[in-house]
């Protein structure tokens, strides 16, 4: 990338501006995904390396990956189900701050590496005919390796929480 232009803070503290790395940026990003299955059991994984020569610049995680286990099924001939779990971990990096103010993302003189931990979701999917139920437990992990995780400085991810919900087509 040339001319990467980014928000940075300046002298004042919390307070940001434009500014043009003249640099060219190199980034170099690595995706493998690979999906198995057995029987009735799903495994979807998608890992990614990326390396930059300006890490200060582009803040990224070296490593990340996402990983879906569930299990496939057909109940009662008709309804579709899906029963499974998500994991989601990257490596700890530098993390941007965000300017609520502005609604923009910047690189902060007094930036924090954040330890990271493996988040998990539990869930469950289901499919009659037009209509669509979830049922999905975020982040239920929380407590047994950490308390919470950031991914911006000051602005906690949310906490564990129940998410269900309905979508129905009422076309043929």
């Amino acid at each position: 990338m040339g001319n990467y232009l980014y928000f940075k803070e300046t002298s004042s503290a919390r307070q940001i501006t434009p500014d043009q790395f003249g640099t060219n940026i190199n980034l170099l990003k690595i995706s493998l995904s690979k999906d198995f299955k057995f029987g009735r059991f799903n495994l979807d994984n998608r890992v990614v390396y990326q390396k930059t020569d300006f890490q200060d610049i582009i803040r990224t995680p070296e490593i990340y990956t996402y990983n879906s286990f569930y299990y496939a099924s057909r109940l009662f001939k008709v309804l579709y189900t899906n029963l499974g779990f998500d994991l989601r971990f990257n490596t700890p990096f530098q993390a941007p701050a965000y300017a609520i103010n502005v609604s923009q993302f910047y690189n902060d003189t007094n930036s924090l590496e954040y330890s990271t931990y493996p988040v998990m979701d539990v869930w469950v999917r289901a499919t009659l005919k037009r209509a669509n139920l979830f049922l999905k437990y975020d982040y239920i992990n929380q407590g047994w390796l950490s308390k919470g995780f950031y991914t911006v400085r000051s602005y906690p991810m949310q906490d564990k929480v129940l998410k269900f919900g309905v979508s129905w087509k009422f076309y043929n």
